[in-house]
């Protein structure tokens, strides 16, 4: 398993400079070392944990996004009971999102209707970013949600992002 922390913090709660450094400049949590306590105890009842890369934790409303490396949602989702108690202990809804080099898949899944396309516009200057393009019927029911949904997307991402109708 690969964490965040290191091992010692994780099973201390008790942080190392290195870990506090995270903890304080690179936009980690206390909610990153919960969770990766939590999987810490879960990969003694489920060895498969054992394989997962877990990145980072994003937390926004009542959701949690879960960052995890390739093959990791499939890990997580190998037994119900590991979400349920991930959510339990989190409080919170859980959505797993895998970190790819690929950001357009990434894209696809942070965005909950389906995408007919996304391509990059690019200016002059070199200046770029990216556009979605869902059918109207569907930008209509996550309309309210779209600000929330492309500021997760740019965190994510750290890509510029527009969602339009079509």
């Amino acid at each position: 398993m690969k964490l965040p922390f290191c091992l010692f913090c994780v099973k201390s709660g008790v942080l190392c400079l290195k870990c506090q450094e995270k903890l304080e400049k690179e936009g980690f949590s206390e909610l990153d070392l919960k969770l990766s306590q939590t999987l810490l105890e879960l990969s003694k009842k489920f060895s498969s944990l054992n394989d997962i890369v877990f990145h980072r934790v994003l937390n926004e409303n009542n959701h949690v996004y879960v960052i995890v490396g390739k093959g990791g949602a499939n890990i997580l989702f190998s037994d119900r009971r590991i979400i349920k108690h991930i959510e339990r202990s989190l409080k919170k809804k859980v959505k797993v999102i895998e970190k790819t080099d690929d950001k357009t898949q990434m894209i696809r899944e942070l965005i909950p209707v389906k995408t007919l396309g996304i391509n990059r516009v690019y200016y002059p200057g070199g200046l770029s970013f990216v556009k979605a393009i869902v059918k109207k019927k569907d930008y209509d029911k996550i309309e309210r949600k779209i600000p929330k949904i492309v500021e997760i997307i740019e965190k994510l991402t750290g890509q510029k992002i527009v969602i339009e109708s079509m």
